[in-house]
Formats: C-alpha cells, structure tokens, sequence
C-alpha cells in the first residue's frame, strides 16, 4: 500500500526539504523546488504526491559540467543532448533539474 499525500506548495517543499537534511544536504534549491512543484501542477489537477518517489526520481546539477560529472561515460555536450533521453527542467541561466534516465 503507497500513502498518498494531498498538499500545498508551501508543504510540497517543505517536506522535499526533509527528506534531503532540511536542505543541508543541497539536493535541491529552494528555486528547484518551485520549478518542480510547477511542473506538477501542470500535468496534474491534484496534488498528490509522492515524495521519496518524486526525491529518487530527480536530480539536480548546477551547471553542464556538474551532470557531466556523473555521467563521465556519456556523450553530453548541451541540454539538448540531455532532452534526448530524458526530462529537463531549467531553473535558471545554469541550474536544471533531470528526471533520472
């Protein structure tokens, strides 16, 4: 059985904080956060959510050379590269978060 969870903005990001060290850990920025509470919203009317899913299931990197950091064995030279196989959300200039591929 999966519990689901009904919530706000304010609660959404408050609990993604939780789960990462209340934000000590720096998995996402408070921005992040917003970008991916809006992208929730708009593919779904409800606000259901599954937090330690929605935790596993994105990352976020500062910059290109962070993501390529991780995945040192890829060949990924722009976002758009990165759009090929998966979700990107950009959250500003430098910063995107990846849904995990």
């Amino acid at each position: 059985m999966t519990l689901i969870d009904t919530t706000s903005k304010f609660d959404f990001m408050d609990r993604m904080l939780k789960i990462h060290d209340n934000g000590k850990n720096e998995a996402y920025s408070i921005e992040g956060l917003e970008v991916l509470w809006n992208y929730y919203d708009e593919i779904e009317n409800v606000k259901e959510f599954y937090p330690a899913e929605i935790s596993s299931e994105w990352t976020q990197y500062n910059n290109m050379e962070d993501f390529r950091d991780n995945y040192s064995d890829a060949m990924f030279y722009e976002l758009d590269d990165i759009r090929d196989k998966t979700i990107v959300l950009i959250i500003d200039d430098d910063s995107f978060l990846v849904s995990e591929f």
